[in-house]
């Protein structure tokens, strides 16, 4: 595609290659799945926010004793509001690589998860739950921080689990020397 359209913008390459050069009725079909596959992909993030909220966040903390009513119509408002504000953040962002995107979603969950559960895994009863909320929050945080506002010549998932790492053996270490390992829960 490079050597015959030099200037074609690459992001727009696949589509521009499936209009022009395949059959209409094939072209059509894969053009229909790459559209299933956004529409899926929007619905399953829209509505694992509706659900985490209504039942680790709503149900928890704000109304233990919801009605089904009222539940539904929660879960509907927060589906709508992340689908706005996607569609905010993806309008704001057209010009940006779907790689870029890939990899921030994963090192968000590999910073976030990894190390409280592997160490949960490999090392139980010696992590604390403080620590390994914790480690969770303050690894998304340094993740974050480290690919979008200090530049660093590596991936900052690295320093993303360096600090959620940090964090969990510094935990444990406290933990141990003050309360004995009493506290421990993972």
């Amino acid at each position: 595609m490079r050597i015959n359209y030099p200037y074609i913008d690459p992001g727009q390459s696949f589509p521009f290659f499936v209009i022009n050069n395949i059959h209409p009725f094939l072209g059509g079909a894969i053009l229909a799945t790459l559209l299933i596959a956004i529409v899926g992909t929007g619905s399953g993030m829209a509505l694992g926010f509706g659900t985490i909220f209504i039942n680790d966040i709503y149900k928890k903390f704000i109304n233990k004793n919801v009605d089904s009513k009222k539940e539904l119509f929660i879960t509907r408002m927060i589906i709508i509001l992340s689908l706005i504000v996607s569609s905010i953040f993806t309008i704001g962002n057209l010009k940006s690589s779907i790689l870029t995107w890939g990899f921030m979603s994963m090192g968000l969950r590999a910073t976030v998860l990894l190390v409280p559960m592997c160490g949960s895994l490999f090392f139980k009863g010696r992590i604390n739950k403080g620590s390994a909320i914790l480690s969770s929050i303050l690894g998304i945080v340094a993740f974050i921080a480290s690919s979008l506002i200090i530049d660093v010549n590596f991936d900052p998932l690295f320093v993303g689990i360096f600090i959620s790492l940090m964090v969990v053996v510094i935990g444990s270490l406290f933990n141990k020397i003050k309360f004995n390992n009493k506290k421990t829960i993972l």
